[in-house]
């Protein structure tokens, strides 16, 4: 009981603060600051690391401990748990959008949106391994989007990583988001999966706009040639520093299947 009547003052005490912001909008009427109370302490800072509940084991290196096989069944597999592991990119964009300042409103609305849908993405992959009869506790959680924006990027290398290296890339057909649709419809014939990857393509392609506005535009002055060029290194240095995790998680380095 105490604990809940904590958390109930704590979303009073973020209702309060969102007033004095003029609403979600930051449009509305300004009410006064709240005292921060009880709730006074040292600013926030990112964790170095992403951490899982006591219901989860978790790894830096991606399908750590799941085995695929080479059929349409194994890569049907992997289509669900990549969703699944979407839940590292999400904290990715939260890592940018804590960490970006001086940026228009819009921005951090757009990475707002973002943010939400990587979540939601990795709700679409929980529900299907479930549907199957999955454990989602059995492998480890990936967190590896996490630290290499954290650890190897910075918030504007991060976001050029994800929005141009792996989202803009997406929008190619073969494969890309669409032939995922087309395989989950088609191949494995799961309506579910099918409909989760419609609205996964859907995003994807949001998400590319808001590389091409907040990346290509905004960084590179409309100079998408180096935009790429940047963003093909981003990935040389991801997956030099995903080697060195794998060498000390003593496990042979999985492949990402195009995705994050």
């Amino acid at each position: 009981r105490e604990e809940l009547d904590k958390v109930q003052r704590w979303n009073a005490y973020l209702e309060q603060l969102l007033g004095a912001a003029g609403g979600a909008d930051g449009t509305g009427p300004q009410s006064a600051l709240p005292e921060a109370g009880e709730f006074q302490n040292e600013p926030f800072a990112l964790p170095d690391h992403s951490p899982r509940d006591s219901r989860y084991t978790s790894s830096v290196t991606k399908f750590r401990d799941i085995h695929f096989e080479d059929s349409d069944e194994g890569r049907f597999k992997m289509m669900m748990y990549s969703r699944y592991f979407e839940m590292s990119p999400a904290e990715g964009v939260a890592f940018v959008l804590f960490e970006t300042t001086g940026r228009p409103w819009a921005f951090y609305l757009d990475t707002a949106r973002h943010l939400w849908d990587e979540v939601r993405h990795s709700w679409f992959g929980e529900a299907a391994l479930r549907k199957l009869g999955y454990d989602v506790y059995e492998a480890p959680n990936w967190t590896g989007f996490y630290e290499v924006s954290k650890n190897l990027f910075g918030a504007e290398e991060a976001y050029v990583h994800l929005t141009v290296a792996i989202e803009q890339a997406a929008m190619k057909y073969p494969p890309g988001k669409r032939e995922e649709w087309e395989f989950a419809r088609d191949t494995a014939k799961d309506p579910l999966m099918t409909t989760f990857q419609d609205f996964d393509w859907a995003d994807e392609v949001v998400h590319a706009g808001f590389g091409k506005k907040w990346v290509i535009d905004t960084v590179y002055d409309g100079n998408m040639e180096a935009a790429r060029r940047d963003a093909d290194l981003t990935w040389e240095k991801r997956n030099r520093f995903m080697e060195q995790v794998s060498d000390r998680e003593d496990k042979p380095q999985s492949p990402f299947a195009g995705n994050y």
